[in-house]
């Protein structure tokens, strides 16, 4: 039975897809404020009269803007200040703010992951137009790009929820809840076609470097080293046969 093999062509094409497909999630994901949805309750004290009004606030929140959205009008939005907030934790603020002044320390991994990916991409044009080793350059693009995605994205999940422990045990257990939004999941899912681009650009180096002469060209003084070792064994193996098997020894 005959095994089927892709064509390097098909294998460049694939890994240009996925290489367009994490290019085009992050771009949306680090650019969009569809990160996390929160709703929490807020108590506000009437003046004058003894008893407190609870109210709930519905907000959305990316790595730089953060929105209160409302039933009937606009979302109301604000940037979030990376330069001016200081970073200790204020316990009279509300869990959604504490949780967008905490974040901030995931976005510089994700604009990083960002730039990564675009070097991928575009190494990975010229190596799939070229083949030539351009290509394997490509794959540790997508490979950093996917790893740094990935450290964001913990960064950002751990300082959710350390907020939310700290900020619902503070207040008492009040009511609150979130959930991510889309630009979360196209963030997780530039994560995964990284990495299958990285597998993609490896696999076209291999396709085209097949033959032996080929893997002895990718290594620089690896076809020079293996002629010396032949040489050696060549002088080894003639001066074994030259040898006498043994000599007498002389009887008295």
């Amino acid at each position: 039975m005959s095994e089927m093999h892709c064509s390097p062509r098909i294998i460049i094409f694939t890994s240009l897809c996925l290489g367009a497909v994490a290019l085009c999630t992050l771009t949306l994901g680090v650019s969009t404020d569809f990160w996390l949805y929160t709703t929490e309750a807020t108590k506000n004290n009437v003046m004058m009269e003894n008893f407190t009004i609870e109210t709930q606030i519905q907000m959305r929140s990316g790595l730089w803007k953060m929105c209160v959205m409302f039933e009937e009008f606009p979302p109301a939005c604000s940037h979030i200040e990376y330069f001016q907030q200081d970073s200790d934790r204020h316990d009279e603020a509300t869990i959604s703010i504490s949780i967008t002044r905490a974040i901030r320390v995931s976005a510089p991994t994700q604009v990083a992951a960002l730039v990564f990916v675009v070097l991928g991409f575009s190494l990975g044009v010229v190596g799939g137009i070229k083949q030539n080793a351009t290509i394997i350059a490509a794959a540790v693009m997508y490979i950093f790009s996917g790893l740094l995605v990935a450290v964001g994205m913990i960064l950002y999940i751990s300082a959710i929820n350390d907020e939310v422990g700290h900020g619902i045990k503070s207040k008492d257990g009040s009511m609150f809840s979130y959930k991510y939004g889309w630009s979360f999941v196209f963030v997780g899912i530039s994560f995964v076609c990284s990495e299958l681009a990285a597998v993609m650009c490896i696999s076209v180096h291999i396709t085209l470097n097949a033959r032996r002469s080929d893997i002895l060209r990718i290594i620089p003084g690896l076809e020079d080293k293996l002629q010396l070792s032949a040489h050696i064994y060549d002088d080894t193996d003639e001066e074994m046969r030259c040898k006498p098997s043994g000599s007498a020894t002389p009887i008295y």
